[in-house]
């Protein structure tokens, strides 16, 4: 008996250091996926978090033609995501936020679909949509929605016949029909807040 009192000392005294060192580590971009993994060992949504959003990497240049779009390093917006919600609003009109309860995610397939419970517009509330995601290969989760969203029935967004390249973060969000790669929008970028 007179034994487990050392034991039990020399392991708290390892807890203790052990929380010690992590409280004074500095924050790198790799502790997202450390995150990430935590979250799949735990069954949570891989996307949870609060999170700013980019446009594709941080490297992109922009674009403005057709239309303009900001580089890559320009905030777009801003994440906050749970196991059962997702709200998001773009920088230039935050006043407009989107949200809605998650009814069903896949870390398999990297999906979540959502029933809209706040939409700029209003006729889209208790519609569904989806979202998709994929961690890239340079350490970052991007964000894809389904354009084809806001249908009135669960079945009906997941039936989305969307396309999207998880390899490429430029183009590859919502490609055209047939799924010609370099034919859609920038995934949207995840940092943490």
């Amino acid at each position: 008996m007179k034994r487990i009192a050392p034991l039990k000392l020399l392991v708290a005294s390892l807890l203790i250091a052990g929380f010690v060192v992590n409280c004074f580590e500095r924050k790198e971009k790799n502790d997202d996926l450390t995150g990430l993994i935590a979250a799949v060992a735990l069954g949570s949504l891989q996307v949870s978090g609060s999170w700013n959003f980019y446009n594709g990497s941080r490297s992109y240049p922009g674009q403005t033609v057709p239309f303009p779009i900001d580089n890559g390093t320009v905030k777009q917006g801003e994440f906050l995501i749970t196991n059962s919600f997702v709200s998001y609003f773009y920088s230039f009109a935050p006043a407009d936020i989107y949200a809605g309860n998650i009814v069903e995610f896949d870390n398999n397939t990297h999906k979540l679909y959502y029933q809209i419970t706040q939409h700029a517009t209003p006729a889209n509330i208790g519609k569904f949509s989806g979202l998709y995601w994929t961690l890239f290969t340079d350490g970052f989760l991007y964000v894809c929605g389904d354009l084809n969203g806001n249908k009135a029935t669960l079945d009906e967004v997941k039936a989305s016949t969307q396309k999207n390249d998880p390899t490429d973060m430029t183009t590859g969000c919502f490609l055209d029909p047939t799924g010609t790669p370099g034919t859609g929008f920038t995934w949207n970028r995840l940092e943490a807040r």
